[in-house]
């Protein structure tokens, strides 16, 4: 285990990048090791959209993790969602499913701390 790496990705915020970066690089993924590789590869696979960047910056893609100008300007949470379907096990709705008044409604249930019940929308 490289110690300076894993002080590095510790400084980072919480998020499944950072878990994913630390199991790699402690060589744990709980007990089926190919399961939750397999798991890991699909999410990575379903390339998450910041959805929120779709509202402030007209329709422009950005990669879950990423802000766009008018969101930090704003200081709007990032909210995302899979914009690719790879298997019955990918979380609906998919990010080009959503409508603009369903991710400003998601936007508010982000910044009140809450949880969004994607199926409620």
């Amino acid at each position: 285990m490289d110690n300076e790496k894993l002080k590095q990705i510790m400084k980072q915020k919480p998020s499944a990048y950072k878990s994913m970066h630390i199991a790699r690089l402690r060589g744990y993924h709980g007990k089926n090791n190919n399961k939750n590789d397999n798991d890991l590869q699909k999410w990575i696979l379903a390339r998450w959209e910041n959805v929120t960047a779709r509202i402030t910056d007209g329709d422009k893609f950005y990669k879950c993790g990423e802000r766009a100008e008018n969101q930090k300007l704003l200081n709007l949470p990032s909210v995302c969602r899979p914009s690719v379907r790879i298997d019955e096990t990918t979380p609906t709705p998919l990010s080009g499913q959503l409508t603009n008044k369903q991710i400003e409604k998601a936007i508010k249930i982000k910044q009140k701390g809450l949880r969004i019940n994607w199926k409620e929308l």
